[in-house]
């Protein structure tokens, strides 16, 4: 195996490749007895350790059924990984909306939430203009219930991880004829 240090990768035949700099965020005694432990264990600086264990992930990625495969996997499938936090999900009250800053109504939260669950920026957007037009042109209850004014937006962004196809037409008519005013009968279905 070459030395993770002279910048070689395990598929570049030997010869030279670009290298990437890592930054590490952890306490300084994390780090202080993470280096203690390498030096004690490998005899090398924590840095070439790090670097080992990149290159090992490297090599368990090409070479399924090696070693590093075999070892790598098996450290990372049982390490007890940190969640992410969850973004917490909107509140869409109607109540709520007189008073609110630029940028922190009731759907720009629902946006915002919409972008980190998945769904595409466009999208995102055209919901967000959905719901706060069903408030400022006050349309009928249904339609302020279709577009999340009593489930905080949740039937919307189930249909717009669904269907997103379906959740663009849908909610651009809407737009289109405000909130379906004028027309025989307004479609409950989601």
């Amino acid at each position: 195996m070459k030395n993770c240090h002279e910048n070689f990768s395990p598929e570049d035949g030997g010869e030279p490749v670009e290298v990437v700099t890592l930054r590490v965020t952890v306490p300084v005694t994390t780090w202080q007895r993470a280096g203690q432990l390498a030096r004690g264990s490998a005899r090398r600086p924590l840095e070439i350790v790090l670097a080992a264990l990149v290159n090992d992930l490297a090599v368990a990625q090409v070479r399924s059924g090696s070693w590093e495969y075999e070892r790598v996997t098996s450290w990372l499938g049982s390490h007890v990984w940190e969640s992410e936090p969850k973004a917490a999900a909107p509140r869409l009250r109607r109540d709520e909306v007189l008073g609110c800053a630029p940028g922190a109504y009731p759907w720009d939260g629902w946006e915002k939430f919409a972008l980190t669950q998945g769904v595409p920026a466009d999208l995102a957007a055209l919901g967000r203009a959905v719901i706060r037009e069903a408030w400022q042109h006050g349309w009928e209850e249904v339609m302020c219930a279709l577009c999340g004014w009593r489930d905080d937006g949740g039937r919307m962004l189930d249909l717009a991880l669904r269907d997103p196809v379906l959740a663009e037409m849908r909610w651009s008519h809407w737009l289109e004829t405000d909130g379906g005013r004028g027309e025989a009968e307004i479609d409950p279905t989601p």
